[in-house]
């Protein structure tokens, strides 16, 4: 079974593989999304500052033998400075043990939106409502498969993603859940 702290990494690291560039596009209400696509929820904050904050909360799901993983949890992380144009980030890991990474404002972005890059690796399926911790948001929901992976994207307002399923397999199917269930960063 992964650590919390490996599956945080693989987490990251699937948000920054889907992100592509990190650059974020704001939805401009075609096709694709948008308040002209039907997605809801709340606008993204265009200026970010010292203690703005997201939480991801994740839970792990069945499998083909009935388990369910018992690690469920949350995820924060908080602006903690800005030094021109690079965004300090700061979370704990699983032993209480701090982390801070320097970004750019797309790559602190990337890990709450969607960009083109990534839409043009998925498959568009339709919209759903999903209720999150930040209450009922109307979704476009996008499908992604890669080796074996499939990720559900449930993308609002500003290509903000609001819930991300992705399934593995290996020797039984498991599925986590990852939910953006608290944040400042939307208005």
């Amino acid at each position: 079974m992964l650590s919390k702290q490996a599956i945080l990494i693989i987490m990251v690291a699937a948000v920054v593989v889907v992100a592509g560039v990190a650059a974020v596009v704001v939805m401009n209400g075609d096709d694709n999304g948008g308040s002209g696509g039907g997605a809801g929820g709340k606008s993204l904050k265009t200026n970010l500052e010292v203690g703005d904050y997201f939480e991801h909360s994740y839970r792990y799901c069945g499998s083909s033998t009935g388990y369910v993983e018992k690690d469920d949890g949350s995820q924060k992380m908080t602006i903690v400075a800005i030094d021109g144009d690079k965004y300090t980030l700061s979370w704990l890991d699983d032993h209480g043990q701090e982390h801070t990474q320097k970004n750019t404002k797309e790559q602190v972005l990337a890990f709450i939106t969607m960009d083109e890059t990534a839409k043009k690796l998925c498959t568009r399926s339709g919209m759903k409502t999903i209720d999150t911790g930040l209450g009922e948001v109307n979704c476009i929901v996008y499908i992604m498969e890669l080796q074996g992976t499939k990720v559900t994207y449930y993308v609002g307002n500003d290509d903000v993603v609001y819930r991300m399923v992705d399934g593995y397999s290996n020797v039984s199917y498991e599925y986590r859940v990852s939910d953006l269930s608290k944040t400042n960063m939307l208005v």
